[in-house]
């Protein structure tokens, strides 16, 4: 059961985090090609509605040339869509090979307004074009996460991602919430695998309020 207390908790110390520095237009940039040089992936707003505020990926080589454009459609439900929505945020947060199979995958949550294990939508860029994955958790598992099939209600899981040190790990936060109501967050960072993340450190353990 859904606990009010714990989703006004969220918003209330969450929302400058979540609201601050994810609703402009951003880019990401990675060799997604393979051949020695970066490319920038971009979300650039392009609409509105009663809803929130959507946005466009955009691929652009070092040359600046457009090597990929997604649609233009307010439909949240799309896995090509990103938005900055009233009941949640789905913009891109990370772009790395996550799988270990040479290919660079897209990271963006799917929008969510409780608490509950995020899902990320996966976006892997093959052939010039994003494909999608299916959306999963990335739920904590021993000294690891993993991501997860089904319906995942409790637990503890990667809520956002910050990207890559210089050292190569991936820093991320953590939330856990358990059935009796209790809520923790944290920090840590993650070296991928091919089925998850291993914990290389805790930045800021698990603690609640």
């Amino acid at each position: 059961m859904k606990k009010l207390s714990y989703v006004l908790l969220i918003f209330a110390l969450g929302f400058s985090l979540l609201f601050s520095d994810n609703v402009h237009n951003g880019e990401l940039s990675a060799d997604l090609n393979n051949d020695g040089k970066n490319e920038s992936v971009r979300w650039n707003s392009f609409g509105s509605n009663d809803q929130g505020e959507y946005y466009q990926l955009v691929v652009i080589d070092h040359n600046g040339s457009i090597l990929y454009e997604g649609p233009k459609e307010k439909n949240s439900s799309s896995p090509y869509v990103f938005a900055s929505l009233h009941y949640g945020i789905s913009l891109p947060e990370l772009l790395f090979d996550i799988d270990k199979d040479g290919h660079i995958e897209l990271l963006a949550p799917e929008p969510q307004s409780d608490v509950s294990p995020t899902y990320y939508r996966r976006l892997k860029w093959q052939n010039n074009t994003f494909k999608k994955l299916s959306s999963r958790p990335l739920m904590m598992e021993g000294n690891k996460f993993v991501w997860k099939d089904g319906e995942q209600i409790y637990g503890t899981w990667i809520s956002r991602f910050h990207g890559a040190t210089k050292e190569g790990f991936i820093k991320a936060d953590v939330t856990q919430y358990k059935s009796d109501g209790t809520w923790k967050s944290g920090t840590v960072l993650l070296n991928f695998t091919t089925d998850g993340a291993m914990i290389r450190q805790w930045v800021k353990p698990l603690s609640g309020l």
